[in-house]
């Protein structure tokens, strides 16, 4: 007799999709990709968001303890 896994609704599940197939004209993300990439300048976030040293920036680090 098979052995099934038993079905859980709160599985997480991968879909494989291409962000170019879903800029369709006359959808919602067509022109809202035409304003951020062609109308938005992205410098007033470089001040807040720098992370040009490799870093994210997205947290301020805490020191962490010393080691003697």
């Amino acid at each position: 007799m098979a052995r099934y896994k038993p079905y859980n609704l709160k599985q997480d599940k991968f879909i494989a999709l291409s962000y170019a197939d879903q800029m369709v004209p006359g959808s919602f993300e067509y022109p809202l990709n035409e304003i951020v990439e062609e109308h938005l300048d992205p410098s007033v976030f470089e001040r807040r968001y720098r992370n040009d040293d490799g870093t994210a920036g997205l947290r301020r680090s805490r020191p962490g303890p010393t080691r003697s």
